[in-house]
């Protein structure tokens, strides 16, 4: 298979190797539509920029995406297998395209950072951001910039406008809260991820709502507590949970930290997980497979999501008039021993066929099985 040149981009746009260098390294002085021209032919020969023998070429002879990370580069990850996969999925994505992959922190020390100048001095073409908990200054004055930017998670693009790849939410806080119902659970109490003002918080919220409707259960609003994004939160939380005086019997917590709290304040107050406290959380981490029982949790795709998200927003800087697009994709509830169930049952719970006793839903009071 003949491999194609920078010359065979050249000559297929109808211009100068040189402007070609200058089109694929970002370079600002090149006027829109000749770049635009460029970049247009090198994706229809199917164009890889290589690097040369010599190191310090490298960032000249690749285009490059940046990931903006919250917090410093000082502080630890609140989450290390999801910023992992976030960057293993991404930096896969990218190297498809001939692009590199940058990361860019949030926090700085100096109040009057430009991040739109580092990105311009890195070749930075587009940006990608993993996570809602990102300043909207910073997003917003990237893009007015003119900087592509991509969202993984947190709003839909018909609100913000703005490219986004994200889970079903909605549905995972159904199925997780399903789970339990046919269980025989009615009093399940959630744990929220986020405020609710947070898009994915919101939604797990509304799926949660949708399966005690569904089945016939009144929601209680003193079911609900915020989790908080670390174990001792989500301990505080559900300790008042479990102080009303009609406790909960089971627990959806809204991402696998939460769940692993739970657990700790259930054996503080003396209760077995499942027997007397099921639990579900949201994320499947490494500890949800770790823990003890191991955790039954809604799997979230790191790695495919930041693959998707790279890949629309490298279609963004290559095609600049496509508008917004969403994907949206699907979460599987993984079952493990954190809700009673049986290994035998397993496969047709985590398929929706078990229906509760005579195809009703359960009634109040009734158990999980042992």
């Amino acid at each position: 298979m003949r491999i194609v040149t920078i010359r065979d981009v050249a000559r297929e746009a109808g211009v100068a190797v040189s402007t070609v260098s200058y089109a694929l390294n970002g370079n600002v002085s090149l006027r829109e539509k000749t770049r635009k021209r460029v970049l247009e032919a090198a994706e229809r020969l199917g164009y890889r920029p290589r690097p040369t023998r010599k190191p310090a070429a490298v960032d000249h002879a690749f285009p490059t995406i940046a990931i903006l990370l919250p917090g410093g580069p000082e502080e630890p990850p609140l989450d290390y297998h999801y910023l992992a996969e976030t960057l293993r999925g991404a930096t896969a994505a990218a190297q498809d395209f001939g692009f590199l992959v940058t990361v860019l922190y949030e926090k700085v020390k100096n109040s009057l950072f430009d991040f739109a100048a580092l990105c311009r001095a890195r070749k930075v073409r587009g940006i990608l951001v993993p996570t809602p908990k990102i300043h909207d200054a910073i997003v917003n004055g990237l893009m007015a910039e003119g900087f592509p930017t991509v969202l993984c998670q947190g709003a839909p693009a018909t609100t913000l406008g703005m490219p986004t790849v994200g889970i079903d939410d909605e549905n995972g806080g159904f199925r997780a809260t399903e789970h339990l119902i046919i269980l025989g659970h009615t009093r399940i109490a959630m744990l929220l991820p986020g405020p609710v003002e947070i898009q994915f918080s919101a939604a797990r919220l509304a799926g949660y709502r949708r399966a005690l409707e569904t089945y016939g259960i009144s929601f209680d609003e003193s079911l609900i507590a915020d989790g908080g994004l670390l174990e001792n939160v989500a301990e505080t939380a559900m300790g008042s949970l479990l102080d009303l005086p009609d406790p909960p019997s089971a627990v959806f917590a809204g991402n696998d930290t939460q769940a692993i709290g739970v657990m700790k304040i259930a054996r503080k107050r003396g209760l077995a997980i499942p027997a007397d406290l099921a639990v579900i959380g949201f994320d499947d981490t490494t500890a949800a497979r770790q823990c003890v029982p191991p955790l039954t949790t809604m799997h979230y795709p790191d790695y495919r999501i930041a693959s998707e998200a790279t890949r629309m927003l490298i279609r963004k800087i290559l095609r600049p008039d496509i508008g917004p697009e969403s994907i949206v994709i699907p979460v599987e509830l993984v079952i493990r021993d954190s809700c009673g169930v049986r290994s035998e049952r397993r496969s047709s719970v985590a398929n929706g066929k078990l229906p509760a006793a005579n195809g009703r839903p359960p009634g109040p009071g009734s158990r999980p099985p042992a």
